[in-house]
């Protein structure tokens, strides 16, 4: 059956060894747990809930130095096992109390009305001494993926500023716990110290998460805990979008409970991020290899040799793979994929596409229409022009990363029209950028085409100018507290320096749904600054650097971890940047190899289009 699930669209690596656990971990050679479906209700969601909450509550704000280097993944499916069963709150205390005790010694958890005093470690010593004060201070977070983005930062610092002994209370169904949100060190560490000996590492190239089944309900209930409470309290964007984030947590645990499959949990965990409206969140799922780190779903997988896109409501074959041979076209409209309507797949597919904007959910939710089996055979329905349906029969034979142009384009740069140069944002190198530079300082106009995502650094943009102009404003949530108490941001404002030589001709930029990213970055910084036309149709609205983590059974979460706004400090998300000459693709234009979108940037630069 086509289409099957698109998992990502580019090879993502393996998450970092994580620090040695305090929990034993099933690693490879010792059959992983298997704990079938059923649904989880009443009591028992209730319990696991309270789990959730608590789990992170300690995993980001306990100081503790056992907590810092705990294996989160294994505390995390041990738990969700664990508390389910409690019958009633005296019971669902003592078992939070048994499961965080290990890493939080200092938690307090008793049922709702029983009185607990905080321990007398955490408070300061009656000698009047100062001993240093231990705090986490997260920067966005970091979850270890090791992508290399230095914005996020989690560290424990030594925090004159807090006050000794905070104390983080919350009541979860009928259970008080009192979280300590600050410790007393000393020179061997947070206090009280600790007594669980740190277990051996896993062996070396092997991905902890791996070493879980999504076949295991307590693995799917973990990855919903674990996955749930990063953007409970890291995700940047809530203040504008509309989403009751508790609720959803039911509803996930609920759709994870039940799930026959591992494709099922995919799935359910995109359904819960669609919640966030992020166009940059998305869900792949790593497998093992023989040898070598873990690979993408997606890259064992065959792509049909075509390419479409949603053009006056209809999805509209826009480029052919030679191998496709001459039964498909341009401008063919495709009626349905494996026998089942495009309508119909689509039905399935955009409910579970998180996304900021409809064109940009119904963007990505089409390319998985894509994708089955390598070399497996498929069944298009097409309709030539002025024709009949046809079914033809396609291999799936290209691969994840076999890219071509998404519809006719000129060259990388080119020239397309008296004294005016074209430049490919998505497909030219900054060796052609810069051997092209004296040709595009004498162009009387220079068209840069920004319909997808570009290859070039913004600071491009300084041939442009001759001030110096300053980026979108970026801000990194600053977390101390749970549930996003007293959350703040740091801004992060970077700049754009003059460069020669300087395109002095028209300018204008071609661009629509498929910008998102770095390049609404580059898009704000021309309409801000009038630096060309803006033409085609508004963006994505969709900005901010990703983040990336992992979850127990090969899951890999990316979700967007800063958020960014207009210069004037108003709100960019899920809005984008508009065209200044509206532009769009017509089935007609397709079929007859046009670019009017293309067409229309050359009509504003030499001065035919207002």
């Amino acid at each position: 059956m086509l289409p099957w699930v698109l998992l990502a669209c580019g090879n993502v690596p393996p998450p970092e060894p994580m620090p040695a656990p305090l929990l034993p971990v099933a690693l490879p050679g010792a059959a992983p747990r298997v704990d079938p479906s059923r649904p989880l209700e009443g009591r028992a969601l209730e319990n696991v809930v309270a789990f959730a909450q608590l789990y992170n509550a300690v995993r980001f704000f306990h100081p503790s130095d056992e907590a810092a280097r705990a294996d989160w993944s294994a505390i995390a499916v041990d738990g969700a096992r664990r508390v389910e069963g409690a019958a009633s709150a005296e019971e669902l205390a003592q078992i939070l109390g048994d499961v965080f005790g290990p890493v939080a010694p200092t938690l307090r958890v008793s049922p709702s009305g029983l009185r607990q005093d905080v321990p007398e470690a955490i408070t300061p010593p009656k000698d009047g001494s100062k001993p240093k004060i231990v705090a986490w201070r997260h920067e966005g977070v970091d979850l270890r993926m090791g992508e290399g983005d230095p914005v996020f930062r989690s560290e424990r610092v030594n925090d004159p500023d807090r006050l000794p002994g905070e104390v983080y209370e919350v009541e979860l169904s009928g259970v008080s716990c009192k979280l300590p949100l600050t410790l007393l060190a000393d020179e061997r560490g947070t206090l009280p110290h600790g007594d669980a000996a740190p277990a051996a590492p896993p062996p070396e190239g092997v991905s902890p998460t791996l070493a879980y089944s999504l076949k295991d309900r307590e693995t799917r209930l973990a990855d919903i805990v674990m996955a749930w409470g990063v953007m409970q309290h890291f995700h940047p964007y809530f203040d504008v979008v509309e989403t009751n984030w508790p609720a959803v947590l039911r509803k996930s645990l609920s759709e994870a409970a039940t799930a026959l499959d591992e494709q099922a949990m995919v799935v359910a965990m995109e359904r819960m991020l669609v919640q966030l409206h992020d166009g940059q969140a998305s869900v792949t799922r790593m497998l093992k290899q023989s040898e070598g780190p873990p690979i993408p779903e997606a890259a064992t997988r065959g792509f049909l040799p075509l390419d479409f896109a949603w053009v006056e409501e209809k999805l509209v074959v826009t480029s052919v793979h030679p191998s496709a041979g001459a039964e498909v076209r341009p401008g063919d409209i495709v009626v349905a994929i494996g026998n089942k309507p495009v309508d119909a797949w689509m039905a399935v597919f955009e409910p579970r596409t998180p996304a900021a904007t409809p064109a940009w959910r119904r963007l990505v939710a089409t390319r998985p229409l894509r994708m089955g089996p390598k070399d497996a055979t498929a069944s298009v329905t097409l309709k030539h022009e002025g024709g009949e349906p046809v079914t033809v029969q396609l291999k799936l034979s290209l691969g994840m990363m076999d890219r071509w142009p998404q519809e006719k384009r000129p060259a990388s740069i080119a020239e397309v029209g008296a004294g005016i140069s074209y430049v490919d944002l998505e497909r030219v190198t900054a060796a052609q950028f810069e051997a092209a530079l004296p040709t595009l300082a004498k162009a009387s106009a220079v068209i840069f085409d920004l319909r997808g995502d570009p290859k070039l650094e913004p600071d491009t943009l300084g041939h442009l100018t001759s001030k110096r102009i300053a980026g979108p404003p970026w801000q990194i949530p600053q977390v101390v507290r749970p549930n996003r108490e007293g959350l703040t941001y740091k801004e992060i404002r970077w700049f754009v320096e003059p460069k020669a030589p300087r395109l002095g001709g028209r300018i204008a930029f071609l661009t629509d749904e498929r910008a998102a990213g770095r390049a609404e970055t580059w898009l704000s910084m021309v309409d801000h600054d009038n630096l060309g036309k803006i033409v085609g149709s508004s963006t994505a609205g969709t900005n901010g650097n990703v983040n990336a983590f992992a979850v127990p059974g090969g899951l890999v979460i990316r979700w967007t971890g800063a958020r960014v706004l207009r210069h004037d400090g108003s709100r960019f998300h899920g809005v984008g940047v508009r065209a200044h000459v509206p532009a769009r693709r017509t089935v007609k234009g397709i079929r007859e190899g046009r670019d009017e979108v293309l067409e229309m940037g050359i009509g504003v630069v030499s001065g035919k289009v207002k």
